[in-house]
């Protein structure tokens, strides 16, 4: 039975593969980082060696986080190989990062524990320690300790931006703010303020979890590890109070209560 299975999934294209595991899910995110969406082209060949296996989704995502960590870690050396490897492992930890969803939907047991809990939480877990691993590393190689705060200020931001955001949806589900009228409120809002619709943007394609490997991969190149760590201090600060602003300015214009 099991030759049976493995015999019957490589039967199927390249392209067959792609319509059924990323074609559904590419519709929520044609807005979507571009490193993300990049690595779609690779990884629905890592998702053809998983559907060979036994492994789930879940568990794709645990490997997902090992990956990243192991990348993250390397930069510890402060060494410019080590930085360019460490950022190309980044990379690969998205490309698995798709590859738990792309197996979800060919064996079509995507559900809530996934979607809802493991991937958000595996993303928490990644944004509470790697700017910490960063900064430990920049002080270690003689980088002023003020690193760690900057580390702590970038890790901490970005959780309080994901919280507020949770908080948001909760406010607008207690309202019973239906999934149309939130959307309407944020198109009309980034429609009347380009401040809003540039921190989209930037958000989107420098800050998500996909997007972190630009800035660390262009940090790298430049052996300037350290600006990595400002960036994100200081960017991931700026983003929460912007949030937090944006969010206020709805809750008071559309009377929600």
């Amino acid at each position: 039975m099991a030759e049976e299975n493995i015999k019957k999934i490589s039967q199927y294209s390249i392209k067959e593969l792609r319509d059924i595991c990323q074609a559904p899910a590419l519709a929520k995110k044609k807005d979507d980082n571009k490193v993300g969406l990049f690595s779609l082209n690779f990884s629905i060949y890592v998702t053809r060696l998983f559907l060979h296996t036994k492994i789930t989704p879940n568990q794709i995502t645990v490997l997902s986080v090992i990956a990243f960590f192991i990348g993250i870690s390397l930069l510890l050396f402060n060494d410019y190989a080590f930085n360019i490897i460490g950022s190309l492992i980044i990379f690969f930890s998205i490309i698995l990062d798709g590859c738990d969803g792309e197996v979800a939907r060919f064996r079509k047991k995507g559900g809530n524990v996934g979607a809802l809990y493991t991937e958000p939480v595996s993303h928490d877990i990644q944004y509470g320690f790697a700017f910490l691993i960063i900064a430990n590393g920049l002080v270690i190689h003689g980088f002023p300790p003020y690193y760690y705060i900057l580390g702590g200020l970038a890790g901490v931001s970005k959780l309080l931006f994901r919280h507020l955001q949770e908080r948001f949806c909760v406010l607008l589900s207690w309202n019973k703010v239906s999934d149309e009228e939130a959307v309407n409120m944020r198109q009309s809002l980034k429609s009347k303020s380009i401040l809003i619709k540039v921190m989209y943007r930037i958000n989107k394609n420098f800050f998500n979890n996909s997007g972190i490997f630009i800035i660390i991969f262009i940090c790298s190149l430049i052996n300037r590890i350290d600006l990595a760590l400002w960036f994100f201090g200081l960017g991931y600060f700026f983003l929460w109070l912007t949030l937090f602003g944006k969010q206020f300015y709805q809750i008071k214009r559309n009377k929600i209560k």
